[in-house]
């Protein structure tokens, strides 16, 4: 378990690898964020050895802003780690996960944090796949795998939720904490599956926001076929377990 949060403050958990192009842009427009009352941002990256110079670029970043943790790893280790490691850099009482690629627009955070505190819902989701949620600059075959797979395991594990692939969420830290101890799962789509399973499954509440999601413009997707067999594997072990 992690240390005390401190109230007031949210961490935004970003995973990165090789993302030279987008962490400078997507820091920059984070540190310019405005929300209501004194709630202030701490950004927590953690980056599994690129080589591309993004650990150079970010550490520049650091000097310029005092509210930027930095934790390296030494290869790729799976994004549900990632997000676990981050976890325990992170102080705030908010919890955010959000990718590096600036395909989650920093400008639907303070939103998103907003429905969180005054919903009273334990997980808010950046969604796609509800009415007012759009997919800008993606290819056909990306779309159709990935509202498909979407579509399979909300019908198989008997889920409301539209976009179980978000990676765009906002959580009450205790909930990201329960749900990051208690998870299985470590590749980034079934992680994703995985924490709103247990989330619905244990009781909690969770809405969907819509968003604008952008494909990436610069860099390679991290995102694979492979990605989506094991959001299958990950469906079919959740039917057979019990929490």
């Amino acid at each position: 378990m992690t240390g005390a949060s401190k109230k007031g403050l949210v961490s935004i958990i970003i995973p990165t690898y090789n993302e030279a192009g987008n962490i400078s842009p997507l820091v920059e427009r984070l540190q310019k964020l405005s929300f209501n009352g004194e709630m202030k941002i701490e950004i927590v990256i953690v980056d599994d050895g690129s080589n591309d110079g993004t650990i150079d670029i970010i550490r520049r970043l650091m000097k310029k802003y005092n509210n930027i943790k930095l934790l390296v790893r030494p290869r790729r280790l799976g994004i549900g780690s990632a997000y676990k490691d981050g976890l325990k850099l992170a102080s705030g009482d908010i919890i955010v996960q959000m990718d590096a690629d600036l395909s989650h627009r920093p400008e639907y955070l303070p939103r998103l944090i907003h429905e969180l505190v005054t919903s009273n819902v334990d997980l808010v989701i950046g969604s796609r796949y509800i009415k007012g949620g759009i997919v800008v600059d993606w290819p056909l075959h990306r779309y159709i795998l990935s509202y498909g797979m979407c579509i399979l395991a909300r019908l198989i594990l008997r889920m409301d939720i539209k976009d179980l692939l978000s990676g765009y969420r906002v959580y009450r830290r205790n909930v990201y904490e329960f749900l990051t101890l208690t998870r299985k799962a470590h590749g980034f789509a079934d992680f994703e599956v995985e924490m709103v399973y247990l989330a619905k499954r244990h009781g909690l509440k969770v809405k969907e926001i819509p968003i604008v999601f952008i494909g990436r413009r610069t860099g390679s997707s991290k995102i694979a076929i492979l990605d989506l067999v094991d959001v299958l594997k990950t469906v079919l072990r959740l039917l057979l377990t019990k929490y």
